[in-house]
């Protein structure tokens, strides 16, 4: 799943030429099985749409609605005519299944619109129903606009900006701004509780010179994780522990700022409640990316889990320079004379109330003459603030 189409057309290109250069028969080359609803484009970070968050509603099963029955309805159909035209060799039948899927999924989000309205207006019309006994006919006003402001701010839902989205998303619009993780993908969440691997290359992005990507974001089911001085990164860690299943493993390459970064403190909590560091590779300042500038890099394996005694396995790169194969290789089978490797349990990597994480030890159990010295000065010297 990719934000740019570009890259979605690419990665199915890519799949299909891995087939062409393994085999020397180009007569024996099968066609690629049907990779539409399994290679998307949307932003993975928002999973709303026209205010909605598909995301929370799985969650809010309790929460009643008129049409909340119609909507599970629509959301079935759209899955049995997702898994017909997967398994559909006929084009004519498989593009007369792609527009029915499509009309769901139009009529899902018109079903959830109108859910929206009707939950809106009930909403307003018992804000004056709660005021009608005031006298005071500006007095009832200010009270009647403070409460509609709160109810405005928490619903932060723009009807006349959703009429707008809808009728953009039904004119056939390509791009989407958006993606509904248990929609698109339903099955994964139905019949197995999420995703057994996710593997990400997320773009690292500050919040300086960004603030509105960071605000639409925040307006959804990540703006829990939100905090100043964060990395967009940051987010692709917390909604990769959201969508996986319990036990799933979770691959990512990022710089390795985010061990001490101020402004990854939520980060680092959400790892140490929800996940088990396997594997860090910090290659510090050798280059994995040729182009790329201002590199630090370091590969993080989670798994989605909690165990304060299960290891971690570290590693400290020392080289400089470009990442050839045969380093890489080198690193990845614990050989390289230029890399040290460490053993450290779950619990001996955060240290202190900010969770920093330590790739050889916390501070108070290392043997590092740097931390040696670090911890003295911390219980001798004067904080400064």
């Amino acid at each position: 799943m990719d934000i740019d189409p570009g890259a979605v057309e690419i990665a199915k290109l890519r799949l299909w030429l891995s087939l062409v250069v393994d085999e020397e028969d180009i007569k024996n080359i099968k066609p690629l099985p049907n990779l539409d609803y399994k290679i998307m484009q949307g932003n993975s970070l928002i999973s709303e749409f026209m205010g909605i968050n598909f995301d929370v509603d799985k969650k809010q099963n309790s929460e009643k609605s008129m049409f909340k029955y119609e909507t599970d309805e629509l959301i079935k159909q759209f899955q049995q005519r997702k898994d017909e035209f997967l398994n559909e060799s006929n084009a004519s039948q498989k593009s007369k299944l792609k527009k029915e899927i499509d009309d769901l999924l139009v009529k899902i989000f018109e079903t959830k619109l109108r859910t929206q309205k009707t939950n809106y207006f009930n909403r307003l019309k018992d804000i004056e129903d709660k005021y009608s006994v005031v006298q005071n006919e500006k007095q009832k006003y200010e009270l009647i606009k403070q409460d509609k402001d709160k109810l405005n701010k928490k619903f932060d839902f723009d009807l006349e900006s959703a009429e707008k989205q809808l009728k953009e998303f039904t004119s056939g619009r390509k791009i989407k701004p958006f993606f509904l993780w248990n929609l698109y993908f339903s099955e994964v969440f139905h019949n197995k509780g999420g995703f057994d691997v996710v593997i990400a290359n997320p773009p690292y992005v500050g919040e300086k010179g960004h603030k509105k990507m960071f605000r639409e974001i925040r307006k959804g089911n990540l703006g829990r994780f939100y905090q100043g001085k964060m990395d967009l990164f940051y987010f692709f860690y917390h909604i990769s522990l959201d969508i996986g299943k319990q036990y799933s493993n979770i691959a990512f390459i990022t710089t390795n700022y985010y061990l001490t970064a101020t402004g990854a403190k939520k980060l680092r909590q959400d790892f140490k409640e929800r996940a088990i560091i396997k594997n860090l590779v910090n290659f510090n300042e050798l280059r994995i990316f040729e182009s790329a500038l201002g590199q630090h890099d370091m590969i993080t394996i989670l798994e989605k889990s909690h165990n304060e005694r299960a290891i971690a396995q570290t590693c400290i790169s020392q080289r400089q320079g470009i990442a050839t194969p045969e380093i890489l290789r080198q690193i990845q089978n614990k050989i390289d004379t230029e890399t040290q490797y460490y053993k450290v349990a779950q619990k001996d990597l955060y240290d202190g109330d900010e969770n920093y994480i330590r790739l050889i030890g916390s501070s108070e159990i290392s043997n590092s003459p740097i931390h040696i010295v670090l911890e003295k000065v911390k219980k001798q010297g004067e904080l400064l603030f």
